[in-house]
């Protein structure tokens, strides 16, 4: 009897190592195939080691990278949510490849949950605040995203995405004095971005500050001398300021340039 126990213990060891061998040549056949782009004969060694050893966490999370390079995103989500419940702590990049693939399927609300385990694990990365200021503007909520690109800025205060993101949303919401200070910190790091100067001066616009708008239009056009809107808005301001010459000139050029609204402003304003 105690033969037979040692036989079967000495079987069953012999059974674990092999398994554990198996298993560990699939997850290396299975990189291998990884390497060489060859993502459908990686997947199937994958599933090999995996039926082996359902939490090798290497293994799922290396087929999870598969389905996501092969658009398998739902599925890819499924084994990066499985790496990362077996060990939360540490496995920051399986829950941000989720949150790459709920981006790419422009899943906002799964994107947002996701992000939200991301920061939780890495509460100074300021891309992350971004993305989530991203994703809840997708979902049309305004002011958590704006939060979110403050605190992307205060942890990285050259971040002009999130600066230049925040002042459209406050636009949007007519804030335009908010927006207008967005735009200035924005310029701080993009000082040729003719679009920012453009929308800059499109808040001081509705402002009423026409000579700071029209300051600002201006750059925009030195920087892009065929910015069509940018002639078209200063052309409003300059009317705003009474200057009628110089904002049907202004809307001229922008018909020349082709744009739709001017013709209307000049048959209204111009003589």
């Amino acid at each position: 009897m105690k033969k037979n126990s040692f036989l079967l213990l000495v079987f069953l060891t012999l059974a674990t190592v092999v398994n554990a061998q198996l298993e560990t040549d699939f997850v290396k056949s299975g990189n291998e195939k990884f390497k060489a782009k060859d993502y459908a004969g990686a997947i199937v060694e994958y599933n090999q080691a995996i039926t082996k050893s359902p939490t090798d966490k290497v293994a799922l999370y290396n087929r999870g990278l598969c389905l996501k390079n092969t658009k398998k995103f739902p599925e890819a989500i499924k084994d990066f949510s499985l790496v990362f419940q077996l060990d939360s702590s540490k496995n920051f990049d399986a829950v941000n490849n989720c949150v790459s693939c709920a981006l790419e399927m422009k899943d906002y609300a799964s994107a947002n949950g996701f992000l939200t385990k991301a920061i939780e694990l890495k509460k100074d990365n300021a891309r992350l605040y971004f993305l989530r200021g991203q994703s809840f503007a997708q979902l049309k909520n305004n002011k958590m995203a704006i939060a979110d690109y403050k605190t992307a800025t205060e942890i990285d205060t050259t971040m002009s995405d999130a600066y230049f993101a925040s002042g459209m949303l406050k636009r949007a919401d007519k804030d335009f004095k908010g927006s207008v200070a967005d735009y200035t910190q924005t310029l701080k790091y993009t000082p040729n971005n003719q679009q920012v100067w453009f929308y800059r001066g499109y808040s001081y616009n509705d402002l009423k500050q026409y000579q700071k708008a029209i300051d600002d239009f201006s750059k925009a056009i030195e920087i892009k001398p065929d910015y069509t809107n940018a002639f078209t808005m200063r052309g409003t301001a300059y009317f705003g300021m009474k200057k009628a010459k110089e904002a049907c000139d202004d809307w001229k050029k922008a018909v020349e340039l082709g744009d739709k609204n001017a013709p209307t402003y000049i048959k209204q304003y111009c003589k």
